[in-house]
């Protein structure tokens, strides 16, 4: 009996041997019979190697180029804001010809009403109020008046410059002119200085005198050489022509401005031969006559 139970001990004991060495055999993932001994990859002695993901690489690209464009956006809109933009003319200036309508016998009075507050502006209003107290005395006294319409030029420059021109319209053709010259910015005057520097004027009343001359020899009126009249051949229109070029009338204080491209304009009293020894007329500095130029509100 003994004999049996040992037996039987024995034989559970090699049972259980058995099933230990089939247990080892398996690796960790549970797969039989794999060599586990080398499961990572091969990694050479020395640094780490750089390895490239396509997947990675595509992403990169992508965001450097999203970033290039977002930087070009930011760059164009950046100066786009720092070009700091002046809008057009008539966010500063409009016709108030219908404060004016009761005067309306002959003609139309277009007259500048600024949109911004200055002590320049103040200037410019009273010296229109002043045009229009001379109308309203000749209409109470002799029930018309010599100067039967006005007209108004504005220009507005790049830089944030702004020019106006009144005309007041004589009966005769003896216009008078005014100008002002405005930095929309402050409201303030441009001075004469500033005005030549930004057209590329070294010398006014050089500049000026050429105009001139050039006005005259472009409108068949007059030929003048050297600032003197060579023709007609009249005593009575020499003065008028010495006149023209003298620095009373043309010098650094005399009325210009600038055109919305940012070239230069006069005006001053030029010799005529059409009734009157002279008139003021406004010309660029080649001596186009603008009084029919855009920019005019009639």
């Amino acid at each position: 009996m003994k004999k049996l139970i040992s037996v039987i001990i024995i034989s559970a004991m090699m049972l259980s041997l058995a099933a230990c060495d089939s247990d080892n055999g398996k690796d960790s993932s549970g797969s039989h019979g794999r060599n586990t001994k080398n499961t990572q990859a091969y990694k050479p002695e020395g640094p780490d190697p750089i390895f490239i993901d396509e997947t990675t690489t595509q992403t990169t690209e992508a965001t450097e180029t999203s970033a290039a464009v977002t930087t070009e956006a930011t760059t164009e809109a950046t100066t786009t804001t720092t070009a700091f933009s002046f809008g057009k003319v008539t966010d500063y200036v409009v016709d108030a010809r219908a404060d004016y309508q009761y005067l309306e016998i002959y003609g139309e009075y277009h007259v500048p009403k600024l949109l911004f507050n200055s002590s320049y502006a103040d200037e410019m209003q009273k010296e229109i109020e002043k045009c229009f107290s001379v109308y309203i005395t000749e209409l109470e006294e002799y029930g018309n008046t010599h100067y039967y319409s006005t007209d108004y030029a504005a220009f507005l420059t790049d830089e944030g410059i702004l020019s106006i021109v009144f005309v007041e319209n004589g009966e005769w053709g003896d216009d008078l002119y005014h100008v002002w010259n405005f930095d929309v910015a402050t409201g303030n005057k441009v001075s004469n200085s500033t005005i030549a520097e930004i057209a590329g004027v070294r010398d006014i009343r050089k500049t000026a005198m050429d105009a001139a001359q050039a006005y005259l020899n472009n409108n068949g009126m007059m030929v003048v050489e050297n600032y003197e009249l060579v023709s007609p051949d009249d005593d009575y229109y020499v003065k008028a022509v010495e006149d023209t070029f003298s620095e009373e009338r043309l010098n650094d204080n005399m009325m210009m401005g600038l055109q919305s491209d940012g070239t230069v304009f006069f005006v001053s009293g030029i010799a005529s031969i059409a009734g009157g020894e002279w008139y003021y007329r406004m010309y660029d500095a080649k001596g186009n006559d603008l009084t029919y130029a855009s920019g005019w509100v009639r």
